[in-house]
């Protein structure tokens, strides 16, 4: 589902956000990233919401950002998701979907190469400075896999997958908003 020549610029940059984001995060507090990522999930909500028929039926390869500005937002999604990573595949789903016009099935491959490619790397650094909770870690890792696996063996082949995957995306940028206000 991935045209590799298409996207390499925005790959590299993607990546190279997120080892800029990892260096802050392992300078900051609690605190400061929690107010971040809470504010953050609100605005992504408030995007998921407005005219769902830009989630549902983009037109693909349409999109009129620059290339420039493409490499831009792609650092900064990479930084993002180097710094906080939770919501990381919401916010990629929402530029990839909404800015480049991506359907949300090939969105969602692009988004899992993506966050695959800079993955390795902060796991390292992360680990290097003893921040891994192995057991919640491991939890989510097992929760992806299974996740991966299914939507590519079913439900990328059925045609209610975009709709459905609209809906989940919205249950659980919903669930995180609301369990970020609380912690």
């Amino acid at each position: 589902m991935i045209e590799w020549k298409n996207y390499k610029l925005i790959i590299g940059s993607c990546f190279l956000g997120a080892m800029a984001g990892v260096l802050a995060a392992l300078n900051s507090t609690d605190q400061q990233f929690m107010s971040v990522f809470r504010y953050l999930l609100v605005l992504l909500l408030f995007f998921i919401l407005i005219k769902p028929a830009r989630w549902l039926n983009p037109k693909e390869f349409t999109s009129r950002i620059p290339i420039w500005l493409q490499v831009i937002i792609m650092f900064v999604l990479g930084f993002y998701g180097g710094y906080i990573q939770m919501g990381m595949g919401l916010f990629l789903l929402a530029f990839l979907v909404l800015g480049l016009k991506l359907n949300l099935m090939r969105a969602n491959a692009l988004k899992i190469l993506l966050v695959g490619v800079y993955t390795l790397f902060v796991f390292l650094m992360f680990w290097s400075e003893g921040w891994i909770v192995w057991h919640f870690g491991l939890t989510i890792a097992i929760g992806q896999i299974i996740g991966g696996w299914m939507t590519a063996h079913y439900f990328s082949k059925w045609s209610g997958a975009d709709k459905f995957a609209y809906y989940t995306l919205i249950a659980v940028v919903l669930f995180a908003l609301v369990r970020s206000f609380l912690i």
